[in-house]
């Protein structure tokens, strides 16, 4: 309808300009035809392109205004994709800002290990792994979370899988189609795998299965329930 409508506004118009232009030369026609005088000849000349100037100018204007509209719509058009790339360039710096956290609680997280060749302050992954393989060692009821909240350490770490958790929630809300944001949803898979996680996956491929605790029938190894219940709760959310 679009393209119709186009072509006859353009065939019209030109209809128009023939006709304006071709009325004066007329005019010695129309005395011939007994029209009298040019001055009441030039009034039913007036008369007639009067409104065929007119449709020409309506015609003009139509086109001027659509003319616009398309430009407007191009420039609302690019407003809306440079918008749309910044939003998703200040969600990306976000996303990075947090993943950046996440992970220097994890380097930061500390732990004063214990062996036959004395004291050695562990940091990072390695630090998560003795504290928590101590833990059970220690006698503490891991089952009970009043017990083992009494240790910093736990806290900690229940801290960074809140955070964890959190990030995870931003980026599924932020956009789950920016290949730059899953990229951070990818890395912080990979921090938890190989940083917090127990060596599942790993223990799968040997098949080694830890086995279910007597107290609770989960496989939670060393790890208390409470930790190993954010585990899997942050596991769900795995892509």
């Amino acid at each position: 309808m679009k393209n119709n409508l186009d072509k006859n506004a353009k065939w019209l118009l030109w209809v128009g300009i023939i006709l304006t232009f071709l009325f004066p030369l007329l005019l010695p026609v129309f005395q011939k035809m007994g029209f009298g005088t040019f001055g009441d000849v030039g009034e039913a000349i007036g008369g007639i392109t009067s409104p065929i100037s007119q449709l020409i100018g309506s015609i003009l204007l139509y086109l001027a205004l659509k003319a616009q509209l398309s430009a407007n719509n191009i420039v609302q058009g690019q407003i809306e994709k440079d918008n749309a790339k910044e939003e998703e360039q200040h969600n990306t710096e976000q996303i990075r800002a947090f993943y950046t956290f996440f992970q220097d609680t994890i380097k930061n997280f500390s732990y004063e290990f214990s062996d036959e060749n004395g004291k050695q302050l562990l940091n990072g992954r390695r630090a998560v792994k003795c504290f928590l393989n101590d833990l059970e060692q220690m006698k503490v009821n891991i089952h009970s979370t009043d017990d083992v909240l009494m240790y910093d350490g736990v806290r900690e770490l229940l801290s960074i899988l809140k955070s964890a958790e959190d990030l995870f929630n931003r980026i599924d809300t932020v956009s789950s189609h920016s290949q730059h944001i899953l990229f951070y949803r990818n890395l912080l898979q990979h921090e938890l795998l190989f940083n917090i996680f127990p060596y599942q996956d790993l223990d799968d491929e040997i098949n080694i299965k830890a086995e279910k605790c007597s107290v609770c029938a989960e496989a939670h190894s060393y790890y208390p329930p409470i930790i190993f219940d954010k585990i899997k709760n942050l596991e769900s959310k795995f892509i």
